[in-house]
């Protein structure tokens, strides 16, 4: 009997430098921490604040975000505002609405958060001290070396914080340079999209609230294209709260810029719906310009040629946020790395299993968001096309209406169909 048990495996645990304290960063450093893991979170901003737009947490985000921290969810539902539909118009179009998704037409329990992507940072970061995970802010890894026997040695901007380590999991953002950080054969490659959009947040006075979300339901994510070069949307973010972003030609980004009046009139000669969320706008400096990306490793492999380096987030599959499921996928990748590393196995089979496991859902993402981008951003007049597809499509098809869904809601790992894994999810209540 003691022959027979000195050679049942158990599962390892290892040390994990995380580098980005980013939603995907602290989401999987917590959950590797909680395994039993010895986990360091590296993050070179010195002073973590409050900063960027709103962004939607769609129900396979916030069933991991329940599965971290049942407090953490409870806030993100008491601070954000719930999101049961997405409306889309064309001011041009006869088959009007492009878009009119209901999540409860899905599931009953389903809704989305918009939520303030600053606040929910900043409260990631008192996750990560609520469960005991170390995070070194301040310090900006340089360089990873993979080392003879097999460790990655993670040299920092302060060498007292150099250590070696057996995996680094990468949540650093779309447009890190991570080609300077890493001297290995991994093919990684960003491509910058020609659109981008001006983001702002906005307050609404209680006295007015009732006014605007007349305009604006409550629970409605709103946009008002006018073809596709041209699109104003806001997503409400909690009470009296909203994001509001303007899509726009990069090469044209200065584009009726220097004045907020000839701005706002030139926002409302293409979509009038605007006019009422543009009267909380007082000052061009309430807008950022944001400009995307499309993040794409070879083979859709996070994981490549056996490295002891994972990437989640942005980091390995930035994208459009036409879909709205970037911080969606962020969450997920933290969840299944963490159950991966559960796995009794080397490492290099785990972290293989776990790229394998993200390999179809992260491509039809990807994939899906190049093809729908040009619909609602170019200059090619494609308006026409998604507006008969997605409008007439969604309204006539049953069948249509139900993959939109499921691909809103995160749900999506191929195109005509769910995995058995997220059919097994939209199964349990």
């Amino acid at each position: 009997m003691k022959r027979a048990l000195k050679h049942v495996q158990r599962r390892k645990t290892y040390k994990i430098t995380v580098i980005g304290s980013s939603v995907a960063g602290a989401t999987a450093a917590t959950f590797m921490h909680r395994n039993g893991h010895q986990v360091r979170v590296l993050e070179k901003v010195v002073n973590p604040i409050k900063k960027g737009a709103g962004f939607m947490i769609q129900p396979i985000g916030l069933n991991v975000i329940r599965m971290l921290d049942q407090e953490l969810l409870e806030k993100c539902v008491q601070t954000s505002s719930t999101l049961t539909r997405l409306y889309g118009e064309d001011v041009n179009n006869r088959f009007n609405p492009v878009l009119d998704l209901h999540y409860q037409d899905l599931r009953s329990d389903y809704f989305a958060l918009g939520i303030d992507r600053g606040w929910l940072y900043l409260e990631l970061q008192k996750v990560l001290k609520k469960h005991g995970v170390v995070a070194e802010y301040g310090v900006e890894a340089l360089k990873l070396t993979k080392l003879p026997n097999g460790e990655v040695q993670v040299t920092t901007n302060d060498p007292d914080k150099d250590w070696c380590c057996d995996i680094v999991v990468l949540a650093t953002g779309s447009l890190q340079p991570i080609p300077e950080l890493m001297n290995m054969d991994i093919s990684r490659k960003v491509n910058k999209y020609p659109y981008g959009a001006h983001w702002g947040l906005i307050e609404v006075p209680k006295e007015d609230q009732p006014s605007y979300y007349e305009t604006y339901p409550p629970h409605e994510l709103y946009n008002q294209y006018c073809g596709s070069r041209y699109m104003f949307g806001l997503m409400h973010t909690g009470v009296g709260k909203s994001t509001v972003f303007w899509s726009t030609n990069l090469s044209k980004k200065t584009e009726h810029m220097d004045n907020l009046n000839e701005f706002k009139q030139f926002v409302l000669s293409k979509t009038p719906k605007a006019k009422k969320a543009l009267q909380y706008i007082h000052s061009l400096d309430q807008l950022t310009l944001a400009s995307y990306a499309d993040t794409h490793m070879k083979g859709f492999n996070t994981v490549q040629n056996n490295h002891p380096i994972v990437f989640i987030g942005d980091c390995a599959h930035a994208m459009s946020p036409q879909l709205g499921q970037g911080a969606n996928l962020a969450l997920y990748d933290a969840y299944k790395l963490s159950e991966a590393l559960k796995q009794i196995g080397s490492r290099d089979e785990i972290l293989k299993s776990y790229s394998n496991s993200r390999k179809k859902h992260i491509r039809y993402y990807q994939i899906t968001s190049k093809m729908l981008t040009p619909l609602f951003q170019s200059e090619f007049g494609w308006s026409l096309f998604r507006n008969i597809f997605l409008g007439l499509g969604n309204q006539l098809s049953g069948f249509v209406y139900k993959q939109s869904l499921l691909s809103l809601v995160g749900l999506k790992s191929r195109l005509f169909n769910t995995s058995k894994e997220f059919d097994q999810i939209l199964k349990n209540k």
